[in-house]
């Protein structure tokens, strides 16, 4: 059995907590965009992206672009950014909207 990815969330919010407040707002906006496209996006990207605090991937999901384990740490990394930036982890702003390229998204 793979061994979970570690995310040590006082040192997410400590860096975050660092940046200047414009870098603190793209950061989110990228590891939202991230989150989505992780779980190959849909509902399941816009519900981890959004509200990462209440999200649930459920056993029954099928394939997935990346492991539970890898998922399960870009999860604990946006709550940690969230909170560093005094949000609420389950309800953030809405991701940026992507370009379909297509209807690829």
């Amino acid at each position: 059995m793979t061994p979970a990815i570690a995310v040590d969330s006082a040192q997410v919010k400590q860096i975050v907590a660092a940046m200047p407040d414009s870098e603190q707002g793209e950061v989110l906006r990228s590891l939202q965009v991230a989150a989505f496209v992780a779980i190959g996006g849909g509902f399941l990207g816009q519900s981890l992206a959004e509200r990462p605090a209440s999200f649930y991937l459920d056993t029954r999901c099928g394939r997935l672009p990346l492991g539970r384990r890898a998922l399960a740490a870009i999860r604990k990394t946006l709550i940690a950014t969230a909170e560093a930036q005094g949000l609420n982890p389950n309800n953030l702003p809405k991701m940026p909207r992507l370009l379909t390229c297509g209807g690829v998204f």
